[in-house]
């Protein structure tokens, strides 16, 4: 169990709850990278030179 901040949103009775844990440092990065048009060796040079994870 992780201690954290509570939603400062309030839509109901109910509390604000969290569904699943934030994503890691760099999880998302190669497809974010795909989506802006970024190719493979692209991506692979990038981490090659510790741009990226």
């Amino acid at each position: 169990k992780v201690r954290g901040i509570s939603s400062p949103v309030k839509l109901s009775e109910k509390p604000a709850s969290i569904r699943r844990p934030a994503p890691e440092l760099g999880q998302h990065t190669e497809e974010i990278l795909l989506e802006l048009g970024y190719n493979w060796g692209q991506i692979q040079r990038l981490k090659d030179n510790n741009v990226i994870p």
